[in-house]
């Protein structure tokens, strides 16, 4: 699962911080079932950096399983995150989820309702995945609704967890910094030129293996959002409308699924064939692909609409979806077409 962007302001100066080659981890908690947490040189075999964004610091361990602990300056509110890096073998996803979940005062879920919480994030070369939780609401009791964000990263032996936990308007605030720092997390290992967004010399920006161009009037939105890999926007007012380039595991529940997901979106009843919604055969970066266009019942020229192009490569679904007044797609039909016709793929 797969990533979303930060770019960062010329007045936004990062310090870049290796994880140390001799660190271990003291012993494990009985909720990771009794795992060895002494970190040996095979977990080591692959190490992870990240870059701190102005204002934080850094420090090392913290707690019984903390690798070190990441403190934000006055524009993150003070807020802590942790780091973790346990054996791979030390619990599955779903049990470090649920483990979160308690922590939250939140009930425990069943592996069919984790792909629900789980997002993509885009972090240079290095896949990730993105976990939200929101607390119980508290508003008949003294206490501040808790929110989670956390970020999930593998090396060849080992699981790294990067999390914050804080009352619901501190991680509001922190937000950004935190989906920066989480982007920046990359391997040792890898070569850094690709991280997502850097562009090549010269040429468009750089997300994993995905190229573009980005249209006259557009410009890139340096403010990250959630399982976004990148935002276009078409003029300075966002109320006009933008572009999201999403990626996502396997076919999300298929084409219908899809399909009526983007319809419920704009009030649209669902449709039990695809043979009742408008589909165009295209090519992206050279493979087959599609493009629908669903708008809100009514006519009015202000009502809603979506514009979605999609392909699946090497078992991944990318989507371009645009999103805005309907008459404003309109306008920018021709700029999305030449944005899809820029598109490429470079390696994996």
């Amino acid at each position: 699962m797969l990533l979303l962007l930060l770019a960062c302001g010329e007045e936004e100066q990062t310090r870049t911080y290796n994880s140390p080659k001799d660190a271990t981890i003291p012993g494990a908690s009985s909720s990771l079932a009794g795992a060895s947490m002494m970190v040996d040189a095979a977990i080591e075999a692959q190490s992870f950096e990240w870059d701190l964004p102005q204002g934080w610091q850094q420090e090392s361990g913290g707690g019984p399983m903390r690798f070190a602990t990441l403190t934000g300056g006055e524009a993150a509110s003070n807020i802590t995150v942790t780091v973790a890096k346990l054996p791979s073998r030390a619990g599955s996803l779903l049990a470090n989820v649920n483990r979160w979940r308690g922590q939250m005062g939140l009930p425990d879920i069943g592996a069919e309702g984790l792909d629900e919480l789980l997002r993509p994030l885009e972090s240079g070369a290095t896949p990730g995945t993105l976990v939200a939780l929101l607390g119980p609401d508290t508003a008949d009791t003294q206490g501040e609704q808790q929110r989670m964000i956390a970020a999930i990263f593998k090396s060849q032996d080992a699981t790294w967890f990067f999390k914050a936990r804080d009352e619901l308007d501190v991680i509001a605030s922190a937000e950004s910094e935190l989906l920066g720092l989480f982007r920046s997390v990359r391997s040792t290992a890898t070569d850094h030129a690709h991280s997502p967004h850097r562009a090549a010399e010269g040429g468009p920006p750089v997300i994993g293996p995905l190229r573009y161009q980005v249209p006259d009037g557009w410009v890139l939105d340096p403010q990250p959002r959630t399982a976004r890999l990148a935002t276009l926007v078409f003029s300075s007012d966002p109320a006009l409308g933008d572009l999201a380039i999403t990626r996502f595991p396997g076919d999300v529940g298929g084409e219908l699924a899809n399909v009526n997901r983007w319809r419920g979106q704009l009030g649209l009843l669902p449709v039990a064939d695809l043979a009742q919604q408008n589909v165009s055969e295209i090519q992206i970066g050279g493979l087959p692909a599609k493009s629908y266009r669903f708008a809100a019942g009514g006519d009015d020229p202000i009502r809603s609409g979506i514009v979605v192009a999609s392909v699946m490569r090497n078992g991944q679904s990318w989507f371009f979806k645009m999103t805005g007044p309907d008459q404003q797609l309109t306008d920018q039909i021709e700029n999305f077409q030449q944005f899809i016709a820029s598109i490429r793929f470079e390696g994996n």
